[in-house]
């Protein structure tokens, strides 16, 4: 799927990933408030599951979210196989350095 140069690989990974994303960052908003009494510093606080919760969706979301934007194999395969932005580099390669350089 691709829109305005961006190529999401695995759509449905990547949109679910950052939904848990999200979601994981927004389990920590309840605690977060029940802190101002603290001046919002949650040391000492134990964690309830809402949080803890929340703190699995994070990287699970983040894993989910990269798998989505890598390619396949097969085309990590082709793109390393062609030479189609090579000439430039062979010309840049034998240019002599000097005083502009």
């Amino acid at each position: 799927m691709t829109h305005n140069g961006i190529s999401f690989h695995h759509p449905i990974a990547f949109w679910l990933g950052s939904l848990l994303l999200v979601a994981g960052v927004l389990a920590h908003a309840p605690m977060f408030a029940m802190s101002a009494h603290t001046h919002f510093r949650m040391v000492g606080m134990p964690m309830d599951a809402t949080m803890l919760t929340g703190k699995a969706m994070i990287p699970i979301g983040l894993l989910l979210a990269g798998y989505g934007l890598t390619p396949h194999l097969k085309q990590m395969g082709q793109s390393l196989q062609s030479p189609r932005d090579h000439a430039g580099f062979h010309l840049a390669d034998s240019a002599p350095l000097n005083r502009s350089h």
